[in-house]
């Protein structure tokens, strides 16, 4: 499945456990598509306190289209088998070829956990957890 973020929608749903691709398009703060030829990007997943999942360009990252300012993100499911059910942090941010740092995104991922065999899960309701996830920008 595929989670499709950016800078005005970026919070995202995922079972621990899925493999889960979040496409992005890296924008600046003007909503200015950004270049990536040259560019670097790094992804993290936090807790708050400690960074749980960290990717980078060749190693879980992979520009679509560079001139585009298309990118993706390869969470594999050893990357959330361990997590508790809950609201984590994300963020991708992009250094460019001149060094330039732009974050791209920041946001919330909700982890659910299958509990059981008839499919429940933990971390809120479907409706808590897609209308959280609709928050503006402006309230993280």
């Amino acid at each position: 499945m595929t989670i499709t973020l950016t800078r005005e929608r970026h919070n995202g749903v995922m079972t621990a456990g899925d493999s889960e691709t979040l496409a992005g398009t890296a924008t600046d703060s003007a909503g200015a598509v950004i270049d990536l030829t040259g560019a670097s990007i790094a992804y993290q997943l936090t807790d708050g306190a400690s960074v749980l999942v960290e990717k980078s360009l060749g190693d879980g990252i992979t520009v679509t289209v560079a001139a585009s300012g298309t990118f993706s993100v390869a969470l594999d499911p050893a990357d959330t088998t361990g997590l508790e059910a809950g609201t984590y942090w994300h963020s991708a941010s992009i250094t460019s070829s001149g060094g330039a740092v732009t974050t791209v995104l920041r946001g919330r991922l909700r982890i659910a956990r299958i509990t059981s065999a008839s499919g429940r899960t933990t971390a809120g309701t479907a409706a808590e957890t897609w209308g959280e996830m609709d928050s503006p920008w402006g309230t993280l």
